[in-house]
């Protein structure tokens, strides 16, 4: 990658046969997807659910507001902040595209923080 490129990030949410759901953010979001596959094979289970999105410049903000978001419903698997147990993956989902519709529009709601 190199110029514009660059400067591209992918939010994502992935739900799991188990009933994790994992939320991240990453630049190259095909890596990420088999990293995360392996991961759930290694373990057994499987990727049921997964949406991402691209933008221009930094996902941080929002990955903070997803993690925050299922931290307050829900159990981060020992050891793994990101991941959530027996989340509603439904739920995580409609609050992702919430963040993602805000980006879109140009800008942060400080009500959902």
């Amino acid at each position: 990658m190199s110029g514009e490129d660059d400067d591209v990030r992918y939010l994502y949410v992935i739900g799991f046969t188990s009933g994790l759901v994992k939320v991240g953010h990453t630049r190259d979001v095909r890596q990420r997807y088999k990293t995360h596959r392996s991961w759930a094979r290694a373990r057994g289970i499987e990727i049921v659910d997964v949406d991402y999105s691209y933008r221009h410049g930094t996902t941080a903000p929002d990955e903070r507001r997803l993690i925050r978001f299922c931290t307050e419903r829900w159990y981060a698997l020992p050891g793994y902040a990101e991941v959530f147990v027996d989340a509603d993956f439904d739920e995580v989902h409609t609050y992702f595209r919430a963040l993602e519709n805000m980006a879109a529009a140009g800008g942060w709601v400080s009500e959902l923080i």
